[in-house]
């Protein structure tokens, strides 16, 4: 599994190179790992690196010469400027969820893919430490970076940033799609079952890596749909949601509750409202308060019983 580091942008030149020695089957020791050389940098620079790369090819009189290793961190990579986008959160777990779903599909395409992008079935990265909204771009930069050096860039890229194009215009029209529903388990819970009923799947993949983050999975998996969605399909589903919600809130706030019929003087009714809005109550709290304050006379019976009870 590899490792990403935090300051994996200022090796990411290193780290473009290893994915293409690897590519190339120019990384052969059996106890060589991707992140060998940033592993073991202790402090030095990217030219220092670079001549350690250098220095590692020449001693293994290698097909490929080093100034093939430069020129692919400049061929091979998207530009960061194409990219800049990723910096908002919400665009940045939309395109989590696509690439986990590109990197699967390439897996099941290419039987003969290198060793190392069968090893995970949904990443070839430890996601160990990658969990938090402070450690996905790095990995998802890394993972753009490893999706154009160990599959393919020209076909990826130019698919990616039309994808990207359209999260962008997504997340501009759709500013906050759930908002009508608090947060609470229960609620989350009961929009999932929503979503898979509509064919929106959950990933696994997503939800493992921002585990405990269950509002950020289903934003992010209904985002990704939504994207790749007829538009009028997204708001027919929004629309019927809201309706579902508010059918459901309605029917949880009756629970265990019994219509009323009576007539009430208009005068009474005036200032049953009056008190409702001071209070900042429905008409029917007010009721059950007051109802609540009244202690009824007790039955002859009962405060016969009561009264032997006593006596003895």
């Amino acid at each position: 599994m590899i490792k990403i580091d935090d300051d994996y942008l200022g090796y990411r030149q290193i780290y473009a190179i290893e994915f293409y020695l690897l590519k190339n089957k120019i990384v052969i020791d059996q106890n060589f790992n991707i992140g060998h050389f940033t592993d073991n940098r202790k402090g030095k620079s990217n030219r220092d690196l670079l001549d350690e790369i250098k220095l590692y090819m020449s001693e293994r009189n290698t097909f490929l010469n080093f100034e093939n290793c430069l020129s692919c961190y400049k061929e091979n990579l998207i530009e960061i400027g194409k990219i800049k986008s990723l910096k908002n959160e919400r665009i940045l777990l939309i395109v989590m969820n696509y690439l986990m779903i590109f990197y699967n599909e390439k897996l099941k395409e290419n039987e003969n893919n290198h060793q190392i992008m069968t090893m995970s079935s949904y990443s070839p990265f430890d996601l160990d430490e990658m969990i938090g909204s402070d450690s996905l771009l790095k990995y998802v930069i890394c993972f753009i970076d490893y999706i154009c050096m160990m599959v393919s860039k020209s076909n990826f890229e130019f698919l990616f940033l039309d994808f990207l194009n359209k999260s962008m215009s997504y997340v501009d029209k759709y500013k906050d799609v759930f908002s009508f529903i608090n947060k609470t388990d229960d609620s989350l819970d009961w929009l999932i079952k929503r979503m898979v009923k509509e064919d929106v799947e959950v990933s696994r993949d997503i939800a493992l890596l921002i585990r405990n983050e269950k509002w950020k999975v289903i934003n992010s998996c209904f985002d990704y749909w939504a994207i790749t969605s007829n538009p009028k399909h997204v708001d027919y589903f929004l629309s019927r949601t809201r309706k579902a919600w508010s059918q459901k809130k309605f029917r949880d706030g009756v629970k265990g509750k019994e219509v009323l019929n009576t007539y009430i003087s208009k005068e009474s009714k005036l200032k049953l409202k009056k008190i409702a809005k001071l209070h900042n109550k429905n008409i029917n709290e007010i009721i059950e308060a007051m109802i609540d304050q009244i202690d009824l006379p007790e039955e002859p019976l009962k405060k016969l019983i009561l009264t032997a009870k006593k006596a003895n």
